[in-house]
């Protein structure tokens, strides 16, 4: 009787426990329970496509496996507007969010209870444990299922200012989104085929893609494409500029299959062709890209870009006739296989056709080689643009490669280029730096690669001559100094020198009139001292006055700075001017006329050198009318 009745209290006390830890349908997470939870969570629903509501309505319930995939997880403290976060779709924003209530079962029904919280809403723990269901497994563990939290989406607008052809004046704005733009309309103006778009992608890292497009649909893709790898989503629409031409990379085949990675050779080199614009038409700007190649420019084929920078041909050729819009387009976009153009383009964001020539060479560079005692060599130093620097690295001491490469004997070399001489070469990579540092050509006809010993000292050279453009000027009351040109014959070949650099310059006696003198004195590679003259005149006099009187005319007029005196020039009525005298003052009295005569008169100013007087610019003239002496 006592073993039964222990067996009942024992049954009664079981089902007491049972009952204890049944939920009941919605049971809030406890503070014990969730302090046992290991990642509390809520799902976050964030889809233009799913609406729980909607689902409860149709289904009943709500639950995640009514998903096509696994709704993401938002801990506790996360803001689930944050784009960062990759909880929104893209180029949708969070006008608020829902929280929904779970049951054991895990499941929204109609009877869940929901909170609306605002856009910038943060995983709350209240919130959690308030929508949460919180309950112990079989074993006593504590278990709790998840609430959902909802979007309600909205999609974000983007302006795209439009501009004029110079990309300086706004003339509209274009507001697409992810909703509209395939009913919005892109006007492209008379005479030109589309639009580059420029648009800033700031994320994970910040850049600028440049891009043509002729539609909305373009825009839109190019945005879906540009977002895809910016890790952010957050843009910068700079603007649209209308274009006549459209951008192609262009490159060259290196092998048969010409199956490159973006990894190893990046797109640099464009060309902007028109529609219907064949690369032969404009092989001068190849030739300006590719300076150090020989190329032939009748086969040339259209690549496409695609994963990861890799280029595969197309059936279309830019030899004879140019791309139409629609070709280009077509080979950019896939023929707007929206599927493929992204299994495509992956990690690529800026999609050029490539123009692919298949004829080309690198130009061969050969220095000639000279021995110590200054004799030329059967020896040459050859490179090319693909090989100048493909070399191991020589650290032994400078020369080095060049001892190991020639035959011909040297303490050290010198590289003489130009008439300069360059020391310290290590390698073939040092030459090209000085053959083109300024330029993409260079006159081998100049270069030498000279064996020397150590003691060599480069000769300096002479300076040949010095010239002015005008070797007369006007006094100023300022310091004149003309712009000296500087010559030196370096390998036979007179060379224009560089003030400062090659040479410097002083001058003396430049200010005041008379003679002036230029001074020239070589530097760096060359010397010697050369000098030249020019004249400064003195002014030009100004307010004569002529004064008639009887038989005679007084003259005056205003000093000229730096004369050392003036000459006078008088002419009878519309006569020749004849020389009447100088004088070192101002005035002047011309004696000895007859009556009631017309005259003229004119002064300049001169000064007085080594070599004769310097002549002034004649002043205006003066007239004057003797009078009539009255009869006595």
């Amino acid at each position: 009787m006592k073993k039964k009745l222990k067996g009942l209290v024992a049954l009664v006390l079981a089902v007491a426990m049972i009952v204890s830890i049944a939920p009941s349908s919605y049971a809030a997470v406890s503070d014990e329970i969730y302090n046992e939870i290991t990642y509390p969570a809520m799902r976050v629903i964030a889809d233009k496509d799913v609406s729980v509501a909607q689902m409860i309505e149709e289904n009943g319930s709500f639950s995640m496996d009514d998903l096509d995939y696994t709704p993401l997880l938002a801990s506790i403290g996360t803001a689930v507007s944050d784009p960062e976060k990759g909880f929104l779709p893209s180029f949708y924003e969070a006008e608020k969010w829902t929280i929904w209530e779970v049951n054991e079962e895990g499941l929204v029904t109609s009877s869940s209870r929901k909170a609306i919280v605002s856009a910038n809403y943060t995983i709350d723990e209240d919130d959690y444990k308030q929508f949460g269901y919180g309950y112990y497994d079989s074993y006593g563990y504590e278990r709790a299922k998840n609430p959902y939290i909802e979007a309600t989406l909205a999609p974000i607008d983007y302006e795209f200012d439009i501009y004029d052809e110079s990309g300086s004046n706004k003339l509209d704005t274009l507001v697409l989104n992810a909703e509209n733009y395939m009913d919005k309309e892109l006007v492209i103006p008379d005479g030109y085929i589309g639009y580059m778009m420029t648009v800033r992608v700031d994320g994970s890292y910040t850049k600028y893609e440049d891009v043509f497009v002729t539609s909305t649909e373009d825009i839109w893709l190019e945005m879906e494409i540009m977002e895809c790898f910016s890790y952010g989503k957050d843009f910068s629409i700079i603007k649209l500029v209308p274009t006549k031409k459209m951008p192609y990379y262009v490159d060259f085949r290196r092998d048969d299959n010409y199956d490159y990675d973006y990894n190893q050779y990046t797109y640099d080199d464009v060309i902007w062709l028109a529609p219907g614009e064949s690369i032969k038409d404009n092989f001068s700007q190849i030739e300006e890209m590719y300076p150090h190649y020989e190329i032939e420019g009748d086969e040339w084929e259209v690549w496409r870009v695609f994963y990861c920078g890799y280029a595969i041909e197309t059936d279309l050729d830019n030899t004879t006739t140019g791309l139409s819009v629609e070709d280009y387009l077509g080979i950019k976009f896939n023929a707007y296989d929206r599927e493929s153009y992204y299994a495509d383009i992956w990690y690529y964001e800026r999609m050029y056709p490539v123009l692919v020539g298949c004829s080309y060479s690198p130009i061969e560079y050969k220095i000639p080689v000279y021995d110590m005692e200054g004799n030329l060599t059967d020896e040459t130093v050859d490179f090319n643009v693909d090989n100048y620097d493909n070399y191991v690295d020589y650290e032994s001491y400078p020369g080095y490669y060049f001892d190991n490469q020639l035959d011909t004997e040297a303490d050290t070399w010198v590289f003489e280029y130009k008439g300069q001489s360059h020391t310290g070469l290590e390698t073939t990579e040092d030459i090209w730096d000085i053959l083109f540092a300024t330029s993409n050509t260079c006159d081998l006809s100049k270069a030498k690669l000279i064996a020397v010993s150590d003691n060599y000292v480069p000769q300096p050279i002479e300076i040949e001559s010095i010239g002015i453009s005008n070797s007369v000027f006007t006094y100023t009351g300022s310091v004149i100094r003309p712009e000296v040109t500087v010559e030196a014959n370096v390998n036979g070949t007179l060379k224009t020198l560089t003030k400062d650099v090659d040479y410097t310059v002083a001058y003396s006696n430049n200010k005041n009139p008379g003679t002036a003198t230029i001074t020239v004195t070589g530097k760096g590679a060359y010397t010697g001292t050369k000098t030249l003259t020019f004249t400064i005149k003195p002014a030009k006099v100004t307010n004569v006055i002529a004064t008639a009187g009887e038989k005679k005319v007084d003259l005056s007029w205003n000093a000229v700075s730096g004369a050392t005196g003036y000459k006078v020039y008088m002419a009878t009525g519309n006569g020749e001017f004849k020389y009447l005298g100088a004088t070192t003052k101002t005035t002047y009295t011309k004696s000895g006329l007859a009556d009631g005569t017309s005259y003229s008169f004119k002064v300049v100013a001169y000064v007085s050198t080594a070599s004769g007087n310097v002549d002034g610019a004649a002043s205006a003239v003066a007239k004057a009318t003797t009078k009539i002496a009255l009869k006595s």
